[in-house]
């Protein structure tokens, strides 16, 4: 991939030997994982080794996070199938795997990286297309942070035998990245915002989708409007990414890096996670816009029709795909005020028990696009949505996040996030509509989750 960069070495002879025998000695046709020590440092800083590579970044609330350089194993789908082709993808890759770990170091399973565009067919134009409709990646390079320091683990396909100095010369430079702690230069950027469509425009939409709703049509359609933001100077994934890490904790920050641009956000949104026969979700709908340190607004969302309206169908609907398939599900009778520095939402968190081996992507194929964003009926929605957006959402609201071989794995829904091209950043809000709403009030809605998107990215004007 090419070594770049000046900074001081940090690699350890013992370790380069380690990885060279270590490669050596594996079986070359199966998935082999190799795990060396590294300096610690933010997990975006990798994405510094190689700009113009693959690059990948989960790192959810309280989890096991990772950031990754290259591509080891790539899967993509596409079609109404998409889930279940990736699901079978990711269990062939994984099938057979060597994990090695140098002493201190610990062996790690190969998970891959990555997401479905809300729709099937919905990144099939610009500015998505090379994101493609739904793909994975296990990185050639994955960067952890464990309690002994930072670790990078180099993952190999079947029948890959890269030559000795390849794989050294890959692991110096990456250990020279993360320990080059330069400090990231202010750049002055005149930021130029422009609403697709326009507020007036979005707010007739609005209407005209509360008119079918109140025929009885559907019950509730989630639609989504663009701000395209343009800074006049190229605009750093990573900088961005470390602005998300520093603007709000508890957050599932994600990115993709593929094609020229970066897909990237810090969702507050569960969609599925999965790990043996536990199953998590949660239902989050129904907000109000807050300042920081606000006091707690429960009259604006607790016995707000509108709001507890908006949440209700999202609980039913949680509780339906899931009960179909867990012989245990357990959630409270009525929802909680999750607050966020910008906003405050209805919440309400899933627990269950599995009772038959479904997988994390069965499980979210089953739940998205939950009412939260997509709506009551599904598919009525959805023929809405399509009709409405004048710019398809991409993988905005899709499913991102983390899946293994043997089915366990974590998804958020890709919120608060922005496609990130050149010196433009694409940012997307939605909002619920429901019978009651007031066209106005859900363009202030948009604009409040547009600002808090641009305020986490260090993107305000």
């Amino acid at each position: 991939m090419g070594n770049a960069g000046t900074a001081p070495t940090a690699t350890d002879p013992a370790a380069q030997e380690f990885l060279t025998q270590t490669v050596g000695t594996l079986p070359g046709d199966r998935l082999r994982l190799v795990s060396l020590p590294a300096p610690e440092a933010p997990l975006e800083r990798l994405w510094q080794a190689w700009p113009d590579a693959e690059a990948v970044l989960w790192d959810p609330p309280g989890g096991d996070a990772l950031a990754g350089v290259g591509s080891a194993v790539a899967v993509e789908a596409s079609g109404s199938q998409r889930f279940a082709t990736l699901e079978e993808a990711v269990a062939a890759a994984t099938g057979k795997t060597e994990s090695v770990a140098m002493p201190g170091c610990s062996p790690v399973s190969p998970r891959f990286v990555g997401g479905l565009a809300f729709a099937p067919e919905g990144a099939s134009e610009e500015p998505w297309r090379p994101l493609g409709e739904a793909y994975l990646v296990i990185p050639r390079w994955g960067y952890r942070r464990t309690a002994a320091g930072g670790q990078l683990t180099l993952a190999l396909a079947p029948g890959q035998r890269p030559r000795r100095e390849e794989l050294t010369g890959e692991y110096d430079h990456l250990c020279r990245v993360l320990a080059c702690d330069t400090p990231q230069v202010a750049v002055d950027r005149e930021l130029e915002i422009r609403e697709e469509p326009s507020a007036r425009a979005w707010a007739a939409g609005v209407e005209r989708a509360r008119r079918e709703i109140v025929a009885g049509s559907l019950t509730k359609v989630v639609l989504a409007r663009r701000l395209v933001v343009t800074a006049g100077v190229p605009l750093r994934p990573e900088e961005l990414l470390a602005n998300l890490a520093a603007h709000e904790r508890g957050l599932y920050r994600f990115g993709l890096r593929r094609g020229g641009r970066a897909f990237l956000g810090a969702s507050p949104e569960l969609l599925v996670a999965r790990a043996g026969r536990e199953v998590r979700s949660e239902a989050l709908a129904g907000s109000a816009p807050r300042e920081c340190g606000e006091a707690l607004p429960a009259g604006e969302l607790l016995g707000d029709p509108k709001q507890e309206e908006e949440h209700r169908l999202v609980v039913e609907a949680v509780r339906d795909a899931l009960a179909g398939v867990c012989g245990e599900l357990v959630f409270p009778p009525r929802p909680a005020i999750r607050l966020l520095r910008h906003l405050a939402h209805l919440h309400t968190p899933f627990t269950g028990t599995l009772a038959l081996p479904v997988s994390v992507l069965s499980l979210a194929a089953l739940l998205h696009p939950t009412p939260a964003v997509g709506g009551v009926p599904r598919e009525a929605a959805l023929e809405l949505i399509g009709a409405s957006e004048e710019v398809s959402r991409g993988w905005f609201a899709g499913p991102f996040g983390v899946m293994a071989g043997n089915g366990d794995g974590e998804l958020a829904v890709a919120l608060r996030c922005a496609l990130v091209i050149g010196e433009r950043a694409h940012v997307w809000a939605g909002a619920g509509i429901v019978a009651d709403s007031d066209p106005e009030a859900e363009v202030e809605e948009t604009a409040v989750k547009a600002a808090a998107a641009l305020a986490a990215l260090g993107l305000r004007p």
